[in-house]
């Protein structure tokens, strides 16, 4: 019998449950919208569905409204047989659409939320997610084509024919039921249960978190068993014809609301943070954002009104608690055998030098501190006003260097790279001692009671340079209008600026230390601080290069005041006049076209050509073309190596063009190449511009910034590991150098906005360039034996009480063997001989080939007079070496620094993508051939030459390209991490004027801006940069 009658009152109790639930999920997800935009200040995808999903809950809520009143019945053919039964028909299937819709919605909200949060890293699980995905979408589907094909008819019941519908048990279907609900059980309790385990295992998770997590995550199992409670009640219907499923309909909406409150849920964490400072319980206190909680220092409540706002803001900026949680905890802390810990690379370990003699037999057994000739400092380190221990000038001696058995050596690739596995040295005494370091200036070392804290942004190195500042922090009060943070360029940046004519006070912020000790100073020991002194060396380490036989590179960089010049091997070359047109014509800006840039280099240096007069038919720089009044000492040596002289006779004998000033513009030809050296020793950033400043110059050492302050997209400050912190009145520069600032603008959100995403790094400004377009000189040694009369460098270096002897004449009055040997490079820039007609080099872009073609810009580089290499190598009495090195210019392959995770104390990922490009490949094998031909099969030099030490088994291509597979390696000469370029440059980060696009308040001065690798060593690069950037800035502030 047909049934008939009302169901007003049941549909009642339904809504009366329904409405309330519903309109949670729709606070839920307006609160999330909220959050987002006011942190993030745009949506994600999972944002978009999951408001999908709760507009299609609202939808069917509306409906069932509307179907309050509804009569409800069906004939014994199973069709309406009413006019008033038509319209219950039609609002039961339009429930249902609106249901499948909203928990798929729902459902692809969830698992695009985990692909955005979780990092590339964790392999498995985003392979769940993607599996998950697909499940759903298949669950969608069948659910969706079940429905439609039991109600094939149904679009009659919206025509005058609903007579003819006859297909009202469609809404009893055993199929669509069974599979709605078992399928939305079990794709659910999966979803809401994979990122369990993870999160489970992080070690620093309270356990007030782990309760707090558990209610997130209960709250989704809940919404599997309200899935599971329809079954009896689908039963029911099968066998009762009357029974239309009122419990049904309201247990599908309790599934949707729960669903989309679970989905939401965790975004209310940064709205809570923002009125509720204090109150983050599901926030991992490792990467706690807000540095201010806890103990505070005395000077800091004095500042409460100004700082609490500042706190404040930054809570705005706070991420969701799972991408702040759970991401980027998971790289933060060991997780035993799983994906984070066996796909991610760990970081570098400190590099040790077990025998130093090894690598350099002439390491000594004792030493004595040298400061880099910086003196007179007066120290701030908790004790103001208090004095060295030394008096100026005076050296102290330091521990003697271990010297184990040749058992104890290094595992070393065959290429210029500090000794990876296996070296170690111990950290020399002297870096403990309170030496002079700078005269007249205020020196700020971290207090030793200083509690170091932890906040979500740190960087062990971080050097850059504002305008505008004063610190909050120890020393309290400290005024300012400018501040740079160590490095190369920074150093001279801090010297302009604080010299400029209205004295701005200036705070020089480095995280390492003052550079003291061996190796520091003599020619002699030019290469040794980059292998030989790790407290003074960043020590990172590339990916392993795919064109190398996966060979990774390590990376030195420069930890102290001066940045790299205080290892770099000294080379002062300005590189080729046509660098500097195209850079100004790629830029925008004629200043830096060579006319201007030739000036700017006369300002930096103080060139001494004086010493050439002994040897002016293969070095005559022209005086009048370089500058004698700036701060950086340049020069040529007073006297040549032995062999120096004789190789470049025969080379220029053989035919080949001498260039009697390689800083001329035009860098072909061989010759003599200048370097940062003096009568007194190695030049560094540090020792020409920290010697003698003014009163208005502080400095911080030990100061490792943790975060740049954003207010915005305005930078208004940093704030060191140590809490020392300084505000900004006008611009941050970053001088960090070409690994560490991509580094510090990443983890502070400027960068490409998906691998920011990928770490729960608030995107503060979308750049895709940082980080990318990274460029290197290539390079490896080429070394054969040759008979002991050619050159007298290996007799010193084995002979211990020779070495002993030198040393103490260096220390005397800085003359001597070491003033001598390794005091000077000779080398070459040249064209490779019919590269141009390659089908390599025809397919570079038509722009490349013709600033390629261009007579003074050089394919290759030589260098001879070169250390020995492979480490270790011992040759026979009454033999020498003579070491070159060929370097590929301009090269095509280009590399990334990437984040490893959003720990600040995590190396960087760095690809150098050495060798992948087609014309790298060709060149480099050119350039062994070359360099090979021109030196060692020069007639004159090659009746000296015993055997070959280091070199291809032949010089065919086959033999050449499977040498530089294993030893190819770098000069450190990386840029363009952080390129400048013109505003529809999509890669570029800094305008001409140096400003970071798109953030006020913040700019770039290192070799990471340059949009040109230069053909030279990079090191006058750098001062350039920094000249370049301290004259834009004096000119536009008016300084």
């Amino acid at each position: 019998m047909p049934y008939d009658g009302r169901g007003g009152h049941w549909n009642r109790v339904v809504l009366a449950v329904e409405i309330p639930l519903v309109l949670l999920a729709i606070s839920t997800v307006a609160l999330r919208v909220y959050s987002r935009l006011t942190i993030k200040r745009r949506l994600a995808v999972d944002d978009i569905l999951i408001i999908c999903g709760c507009a299609c809950a609202l939808a069917r809520t509306v409906i069932s409204c509307m179907s309050a009143d509804d009569g409800f019945g069906y004939d014994a053919r199973g069709r309406p047989d009413r006019p008033g039964e038509v319209t219950y028909y039609q609002h039961i299937f339009e429930r249902r659409i609106a249901y499948i819709f909203a928990v798929s919605f729902t459902r692809f909200s969830v698992l695009a939320y985990y692909l955005r949060i979780f990092p590339p890293g964790l392999i498995t699980l985003r392979r769940w997610c993607w599996v998950l995905l697909a499940l759903a979408l298949a669950q969608f589907t069948e659910v969706l084509t079940v429905l439609l094909v039991s109600c094939r008819d149904i679009g009659k019941l919206w025509t005058g024919h609903w007579q003819d519908f006859a297909g009202s048990m469609c809404f009893t279907s055993a199929s669509y039921s069974y599979s709605a609900a078992i399928g939305d059980s079990v794709l659910d309790s999966m979803i809401f249960a994979l990122p369990i385990p993870y999160v489970w295992r992080l070690s620093r998770v309270k356990t007030s978190q782990r309760i707090g997590l558990v209610v997130i995550f209960a709250l989704g199992f809940i919404v599997c068993v309200v899935a599971l409670l329809q079954i009896p009640f689908i039963r029911r219907r099968e066998t009762k014809p009357t029974y239309f499923g009122g419990a049904i309909n309201m247990l599908i909406a309790i599934q949707i609301s729960l669903a989309i409150v679970a989905a939401s849920l965790p975004d209310l964490r940064a709205l809570l943070a923002r009125s509720f400072p204090h109150f983050s319980p599901l926030h991992h206190r490792s990467l706690n954002n807000n540095p201010r909680s806890g103990t505070r220092d005395v000077e800091e409540a004095t500042a409460e009104n100004e700082e609490e706002r500042s706190r404040r803001r930054s809570n705005l900026r706070k991420p969701d608690w799972m991408r702040s949680s759970i991401p980027a905890s998971l790289l933060s802390t060991t997780i035993t055998r799983d994906d984070a810990s066996m796909n991610m690379p760990q970081s570098r370990p400190p590099m040790v030098c077990r025998n130093p003699s090894v690598i350099f037999p002439w390491a000594t057994k004792t030493e004595t501190v040298s400061t880099l000739g910086i003196e007179n400092i007066q120290f701030l380190d908790g004790q103001p006003g208090r004095r060295p221990s030394l008096a100026p000038g005076q050296q102290a001696p330091i521990a003697a260097i271990r010297r184990p058995s040749l058992a104890e050596v290094l595992n070393c690739s065959a290429a210029l790279t500090p000794p990876v596995p296996g070296i170690a040295l111990p950290a020399p005494a002297c870096t403990s001692a309170a030496n002079s370091l700078i005269p007249n200036t205020t020196l700020v070392q971290r207090p030793a009671n200083a509690k170091r804290r932890r906040s979500n942004i740190h960087n062990p190195k971080l050097n850059k340079a504002s305008a505008g500042w004063r610190a909050t922090t120890q020393p309290a009060g400290l005024p300012g209008s400018a501040l740079l943070i160590g490095g190369t360029a920074g150093c001279l940046l801090a010297h302009r600026l604080s010299h400029a004519q209205s004295r701005p006070s200036v705070l020089l912020v480095e995280a390492g230390t003052k550079p003291e000790g061996d190796f520091l100073l003599e020619p002699f020991h030019r290469y040794t601080p980059a292998f030989l002194r790790p407290d003074l060396n960043w020590g990172y380490e590339s990916v392993p290069q795919k064109a190398l036989n996966g060979r990774s590179i390590a990376y030195a960089r420069g930890k102290g005041l001066g940045g790299s010049s205080i290892m770099n091997f000294s080379v002062y070359l300005y590189g080729s006049k046509e660098d500097y047109d195209r850079w100004a014509e790629l830029v925008g800006d004629d200043t830096w076209k060579w006319e201007h840039t030739k000036e700017t280099f006369k300002r930096i240096e103080n060139f001494d050509v004086s010493g050439a007069k002994e040897y002016a038919h293969v070095a005559s720089p022209d005086p009048a073309q370089h500058g004698h009044d700036g701060t950086v000492k340049v020069g040529l040596p007073a006297k040549l190596e032995k062999g120096t002289l004789s190789a470049l006779d025969a080379i220029h004998k053989n035919g080949e063009a001498l260039n009697l000033d390689f800083n001329s513009g035009d860098p072909m030809g061989f010759g003599v190449f200048p370097a940062t050296y003096s009568e007194s020793g190695r030049t560094t950033s540090a020792n020409a511009h920290l010697t003698n400043p003014p009163a208005n110059l502080t400095i911080w050492t030990g100061a490792a910034v943790h975060r740049l302050k954003l207010e915005g997209a305005k930078v208004v400050g940093i704030e060191a590991a140590d809490g020392r912190k300084a505000k900004s009145r006008k611009e941050v520069i970053l001088c960090g150098g070409t690994i560490d600032t991509p580094k510090i603008l990443l983890l502070n959100g400027i960068g490409p906005a998906s691998e920011l995403e990928a770490f729960g790094i608030p995107v503060v400004k979308d750049l895709p360039g940082v980080g990318k377009q990274l460029r290197d000189h290539l390079m490896t040694f080429l070394v054969v034996e040759v008979d002991a009369t050619h050159n007298d460098k290996y007799a010193l270096e084995s002979n211990q009480n020779m070495i002993l002897e030198a040393a103490a004449l260096w220390n005397k009055d800085k003359t001597g063997p070491f003033s001598l040997h390794h005091s000077n490079l000779w080398g070459a820039f040249l064209k490779l001989p019919g590269i141009e007609d390659s089908p390599e080099f025809k397919s570079l872009d038509q722009d490349v080939q013709d600033f390629l073609r261009r007579d003074t810009v050089p394919h290759c580089e030589l260098a001879g007079n070169a250390l020995l290499f492979p480490p270790g190598t011992t040759l026979p009495e009454g033999s020498g070496y003579l070491s070159m090195v060929a370097f590929l210019m301009n090269p095509q392959s280009t590399g990334s620094i990437t984040l490893r995770s959003a720990n600040p104390e995590d190396s960087p990922v760095i690809d150098l993508g050495f060798m992948e490009h087609a014309y790298d490949k060709r060149a480099m094998r050119e350039t062994v051939r070359l360099v090979w031909q021109k030196v060692f099969e020069n007639p004159d030099i090659k009746k000296d030459i015993k055997k070959p030490i280091y070199g291809p088994e032949s010089l065919s291509d086959e033999d050449i390209d499977t040498f530089n597979k294993d030893a190819v390696s770098t000069v450190w000469h990386a840029n363009g991490s952080v390129v400048m370029g013109k505003k529809d440059n999509a890669m570029a980060c800094v305008d001409a004027n140096f400003r970071v696009y798109g953030i006020e308040g913040l700019r770039v001065a290192d070799v990471s801006v340059c949009p040109v690798t230069t053909n030279n060593h990079t090191q006058s690069t750098a001062y350039l940069v920094g000249q370049k950037a301290a004259d834009k800035l004096i000119a536009e502030y008016g300084l």
